[in-house]
């Protein structure tokens, strides 16, 4: 009997994508069928983990190990060793290898490049729970890593606002930070973006950008642009 089950789990740029194979059934002399199984782990950007790595399993008892770091198969007891053929460590590394040089193949086109945000400073409205504010709205960026503040009068605030982070459906990222004004001037503030896309800092001045309602504008129009283009 053979099967095949394929189980993703997606983070971003932090990612896990596992594989499983039921190769066969073995039949037992008491206990009737076995059940063989390889799993094969392809991380992406998560540096505790070898970039690949593989697990035999005979029913609940791992049977052998593999990774991209070691590039063995190890044996994990000796009555599976003695009862394998002398050459099946060599086989199952040659099958590995060549499962390895697949899946990496078919992973990098869904891993996204380095992408340079935009940044643009946009007034809010007053709400019946917050008054009138400032919009810093950063998108798209990639990696998720980023370092962005309000500066008023040029010195950095390091308290007061809020910030947001949301993934946008491709795997870049979208960011918002949201300042109340208070009675002050708009053009007395201005948003900072570091990221390591970028050769030299971004800096987009308030009280330049036209009034809107509350909420991730950006985020709203990139949804309507992914409806219309399927309509």
């Amino acid at each position: 009997m053979r099967g095949v089950v394929a189980m993703e789990s997606w983070t971003g740029p932090v990612s896990l994508l596992v594989t499983a194979f039921s190769l066969c059934s073995v039949a037992g002399s008491q206990t009737g069928s076995h059940g063989l199984m390889y799993f094969y782990f392809q991380s992406i950007n998560i540096t505790e983990l070898p970039a690949f790595f593989r697990i035999g399993m005979l029913d609940d008892l791992q049977i052998d190990y593999y990774d991209s770091t070691l590039r063995e198969v190890e044996i994990k007891h000796q009555w599976i060793a003695d009862g394998l053929s002398t050459d099946y460590q060599k086989e199952q590394k040659e099958i590995t290898d060549r499962l390895h040089g697949l899946l990496s193949a078919c992973l990098m086109p869904i891993t996204p490049h380095i992408i340079a945000p935009e940044a643009q400073v946009l007034t809010r409205r007053p709400t019946a729970t917050a008054g009138e504010s400032l919009s810093c709205i950063i998108t798209p960026f990639y990696p998720r890593a980023i370092n962005a503040m309000w500066l008023k009068n040029g010195q950095v605030v390091s308290e007061g606002y809020k910030v947001t982070v949301l993934p946008n459906f491709n795997d870049t990222y979208w960011m918002e930070l949201v300042i109340e004004l208070q009675g002050n001037n708009p053009n007395i503030y201005a948003c900072r973006v570091e990221h390591s896309s970028l050769t030299q800092e971004l800096v987009v001045k308030g009280g330049v950008g036209v009034p809107h309602c509350a909420g991730p504008m950006l985020g709203l129009m990139t949804v309507f642009a992914i409806i219309f283009g399927v309509m």
